[in-house]
């Protein structure tokens, strides 16, 4: 009979671990809100918060999954790359069982944590998915007043999250290559494979795309400009 491997084990010690220590501050709030009877705020809240970590710890996974499980069936043309290596690094023959055997494990863990940290924005959701208009509108964008209170803080964190996602992927992704020897250092200088160099150049410009938004979006901080005689956006804000 095969016994439990030591790191199996302690990652399901991390895990009852954490799950004990969000159960127990979840049941004293249960108890306070069954006191002022307004369980029904606290079910709306913990429904929320299960779909957020589902949610994104879901998407987290198979977005890395999918985008490092290409990386690692990339091969590089010809023994030689690896014979030029100048990193130093063990051969595939080491490497590609260590990464089908320990990647499902480690993505895991990130998904794990990213769903558990998305919760911690609930309030941000909940407030954009019952927003009320202000019946008044901004002069410079002629927006709703609720927008920048309910709206853009969602907008934000959606961006937010897509753009660490990708950064995250992009830098495993090439630690997935290297070791696979797709992109290797030589003494002429690096030499990336054909189908490692599309998909890197895809996540580039997703990464510069999300780049884009964010500039789109941080034009919306002119109504809170302070750098004027008054709060808000001055004629040089908007004109310059």
């Amino acid at each position: 009979m095969n016994r439990p491997q030591p790191i199996l084990i302690l990652l399901l010690a991390l895990l009852a671990l954490s799950l004990l220590a969000q159960i127990v501050p979840l049941y004293t709030d249960w108890l306070w809100f069954k006191e002022v009877g307004f369980t029904q705020v606290f079910t709306i809240r913990l429904a929320l918060n299960g779909w957020l970590f589902i949610g994104l710890g879901a998407a987290v996974f198979a977005f890395l999954f999918g985008n490092l499980s290409l990386a690692a069936r990339t091969a590089p043309p010809d023994v030689y790359w690896e014979l030029e290596d100048q990193l130093g690094l063990p051969g595939r023959v080491v490497i590609e069982p260590l990464i089908r055997r320990f990647m499902p494990i480690v993505l895991a863990l990130i998904s794990l944590a990213a769903g558990m940290r998305a919760t911690v924005h609930w309030e941000i959701v909940l407030a954009y998915f019952n927003a009320t208009p202000f019946g008044s509108a901004d002069p410079l964008f002629g927006q709703d007043l609720a927008f920048f209170v309910f709206v853009l803080p969602f907008w934000r964190l959606i961006h937010g999250w897509a753009s660490t996602l990708v950064f995250a992927t992009i830098v495993l992704t090439l630690a997935v290559y290297v070791l696979q020897r797709s992109l290797v250092l030589t003494t002429r200088g690096p030499r990336l494979a054909a189908g490692a160099r599309t998909h890197l150049l895809v996540l580039g410009a997703l990464a510069l795309g999300l780049k884009a938004i964010g500039f789109w979006l941080d034009r919306f901080d002119l109504v809170f400009s302070p750098r004027g005689i008054v709060f808000g956006a001055a004629y040089s804000d908007i004109y310059a």
